[in-house]
């Protein structure tokens, strides 16, 4: 089971009804509260949990919040993400950026500064996507224009632009011109491409012109960043409605694209996936198109850290797991109109807009999520909605980053804090608790904590699924730390012809594993082959004790 405990970044006291006796709901206060109030907060310090006091750091920080609260009622909220695991990202429609620096572990606010550079210095009105790196801004819009910020001091560190010596730069964008699109954009891993992409109808018709140009008619837009300059390198109209465009996180010149067809005479859904690699002057196709049959149409997309699965949310309330090896499909209990993964990849959270989340192992196994409370809930989602006065509305979701830095504090234990947007507000700060665990202190969601945790309950069968999800070319340590969790605990019971057939099972001990031997990487033989003919020399002595 999964426990989550809740800190709403608000001090409004009409906004949440959040009864004292409940000990994984918190928010903000600058007041005094009761009894039962103050001995909540007493108990949730003593467990190292959110800090509910509003008077921690000065009056800076209350004031600081309810502008943030001001913000986020009365403006759009363009993009929120994480610079790292400490620092969250808001860019408001007036051009206004927020920077949120929390606690890792707790998700308690520690700074809060504001950023108006950009206000009054935009290109157009309607603010469609932004993307940050320590070099530049780029910024798209409504309108077929692209604002490029260089920064000329980078700071290692999110800090003001102001500081870093910007230069604001405005382009035409290729594509159709007078017309109002939504405009996404994607950065490379390297920093010095960038993709513009938005979608369209099937059947969309264009008024014909003798001077229209290809890359005018085009949807998917590659430039090239290089220093206060944008240059067009190519272009591509996609063959249908395009979900998601995005750069590898992997390979800088790789795109991953996943369009939708919807036939008009029966209905039928057909979701196509491929790859793309991107030349000095063109584009082209370097996979097969991998095409998906569904009863009802995409809702919700996203593609796992390893980039080697498909999650796809529909309509229906189906949720899709798609990979090279096999395709996953499950009935969720709402539609899932948000999608994201864990940076570890081991974990998918469902959400609805209504605040209700749901969360799936690699293997699509539902796991029991809740708030922290004395008393078990009967459902096995999490749902935010009754600590609403009125109906929330979920706008965005996303995980924290894991640290950057080899070494440090956080860096195994920071990957457990979830963001929540609501539309109007207020944020909510979402940590993660998983039961068990291999070593103290270690709050991290890894796969083999996950098996752990399937184990310490005796689901034996779900820990098997979830090996077997795993990539051994990219999740090789997890898989064999995982295999020896699940072995060792066979060893452990009593020998029956169920548990050994579960030792077969276990990653393909003497069918997958083996078959797919030849297809390893020498240097993953190398490295872990030693650990698996170990693991295969405790079942044979098993077998044979």
């Amino acid at each position: 089971m999964l426990l989550g405990e809740a800190l709403f970044w608000t001090l409004k006291d009409d906004a949440l009804v959040i009864p004292s006796t409940d000990y994984g709901a918190f928010r903000y206060s600058d007041k005094k509260g009761s009894f039962y109030l103050e001995a909540k907060k007493f108990y949730s310090a003593s467990r190292s949990s959110f800090e509910s006091s509003g008077h921690k750091g000065g009056t800076f920080k209350k004031d600081c919040l309810r502008e943030l609260e001001e913000l986020t009622s009365q403006q759009r909220v363009v993009q929120c993400c994480w610079r790292n695991n400490t620092v969250l990202q808001m860019l408001f429609s007036s051009g206004l950026f927020a920077y949120v620096r929390v606690h890792p572990l707790k998700g308690d606010i520690e700074k809060i500064t504001f950023d108006r550079y950009l206000v009054g210095k935009l290109a157009a009105e309607c603010i469609t996507d932004v993307v940050c790196s320590r070099e530049s801004v780029i910024v798209t819009y409504s309108s077929n224009v692209m604002s490029l910020v260089s920064l000329l001091k980078p700071s290692k560190h999110p800090d003001k632009l102001s500081r870093q010596d910007p230069r604001l730069n405005t382009f035409e964008l290729a594509g159709p011109s007078g017309r109002r699109l939504e405009r996404k954009l994607s950065l490379n891993p390297e920093h010095n491409m960038v993709l513009v992409w938005w979608r369209y109808s099937q059947n969309e018709l264009y008024p014909w012109s003798p001077m229209t140009k290809d890359c005018d008619r085009a949807n998917l837009l590659v430039y090239k960043i290089s220093e206060s300059r944008l240059e067009l390198l190519c272009f591509y109209k996609t063959e249908a409605d395009p979900l998601m465009i995005s750069f590898s996180k992997m390979h800088p010149n790789r795109i991953f694209l996943v369009e939708q067809k919807v036939s008009l005479k029966n209905g039928e859904v057909n979701v196509e996936s491929s790859q793309f690699e991107v030349s000095k002057v063109s584009i082209s196709r370097t996979s097969p198109v991998d095409v998906l049959q569904l009863k009802t149409e995409v809702c919700s997309v996203a593609q796992s850290p390893s980039e080697h699965t498909l999650a796809l949310g529909c309509i229906d309330g189906s949720v899709l797991l798609h990979s090279t090896c096999a395709s996953i499909l499950v009935k969720s209990l709402f539609i899932p109109y948000h999608l994201v993964w864990h940076p570890d990849g081991s974990l998918l959270l469902a959400a609805n807009e209504k605040g209700q989340i749901r969360c799936y192992d690699l293997a699509l196994a539902p796991i029991n999520f809740q708030i922290a409370s004395e008393t078990p809930q009967s459902c096995n989602f999490l749902d935010l909605s009754p600590y609403f006065r009125g109906q929330p509305h979920l706008s965005n979701i996303c995980w924290n980053r894991q640290s950057d830095v080899s070494g440090s504090n956080y860096s195994a234990t920071s990957d457990g804090l979830v963001f929540m947007l609501f539309s109007r507000g207020p944020c909510v700060a979402l940590r993660v608790i998983i039961g068990g665990g291999l070593g103290t202190g270690d709050l991290s969601l890894t796969p083999e904590r996950l098996v752990c945790m399937y184990l310490k309950s005796n689901l034996v069968d779900c820990a098997i699924n979830l090996l077997r999800c795993l990539s051994w070319e990219n999740q090789g340590q997890s898989c064999i730390a995982s295999l020896h969790l699940i072995i060792h605990n066979l060893i452990a019971k009593r020998l029956t012809p169920r548990s050994e057939g579960k030792f077969h099972l276990s990653a393909g001990i003497k069918s997958g594993f083996r078959k797919i031997w030849v297809n390893l990487l020498d240097w993953l033989i190398f490295n872990l082959g030693k650990y698996v003919k170990f693991l295969l020399r405790s079942e044979n002595t098993i077998r044979t004790g």
